[in-house]
Order: structure tokens, then C-alpha cells, then sequence
């Protein structure tokens, strides 16, 4: 969850490349495309402010630990929309790295004490 949004959080290593069986896992996962548009196959809710996936790695690049590709899954279509963004969504995006590993607090940098 991240602010009025609900979506899932996937580290990227664990998924297929970006293509079809990539977005064949995330549209199962959140029971799209459904008809009924209650997404009652999956994890989604029904509504587009409950149908979202982020993918989140480590970054390669320079000055940046991670990266984040977000995607707004139709839910009475098979689509999802890897162009956009979502803040809510975002602000999960560093909770999930530390969870998950993908980054490590340095407690003398932000002053905080273990």
C-alpha cells in the first residue's frame, strides 16, 4: 500500500523480462481482465486505485539505489499501462527496497541510532 493506493510490489529479479509473460503474470495476479470488473480472480480490487504493480530493483545507475517501473493494470481489459506513474504507489517503493533488501539504512548518514 502506498498513500490511497493498493498495489503490488514485485522485486524485479524475480520476474520475466518486460514482454507477454511478464504481463501475463501481473494480469493474473490481479484477476484482470474480468468482465464483471470485480478482479475476483487476483489480488485487485475492482477499482483503478487498486489495480497497480510496481516492479522495484537495485540500480545500476550511479547515485541511485533503486529502480522502479510502475504499471496501471486494466481491470476489464488485458493491459497494463507501463507509461505512467503513481506517487501514492511510489512512496512505498523505499519501504519495500529495505524490506526486501535491496537497500541498507546507514544509520550514520541519517543520524538515526539502531
Amino acid at each position: 500500500r502506498g498513500g490511497t493506493s493498493k498495489g503490488l510490489f514485485f522485486r524485479g529479479g524475480d520476474l520475466p523480462p518486460r514482454g507477454p509473460a511478464l504481463d501475463a503474470l501481473v494480469l493474473g495476479a490481479l484477476g484482470s481482465p474480468d468482465p464483471s470488473g470485480f478482479q475476483l480472480n487476483g489480488v485487485g480490487g475492482g477499482i483503478s486505485s487498486t489495480s497497480k504493480v510496481s516492479i522495484v530493483t537495485a540500480s545500476q545507475r550511479e547515485g541511485y539505489d533503486v529502480d522502479y517501473l510502475f504499471g496501471q493494470v486494466e481491470i476489464k481489459e488485458r493491459r497494463i499501462n507501463w507509461q505512467g506513474s503513481c506517487g501514492n504507489l511510489s512512496a512505498g517503493v523505499g519501504l519495500f527496497a529495505l524490506a526486501e533488501g535491496l537497500v541498507f539504512p546507514d544509520f550514520g548518514a541519517t543520524g538515526a541510532s539502531p
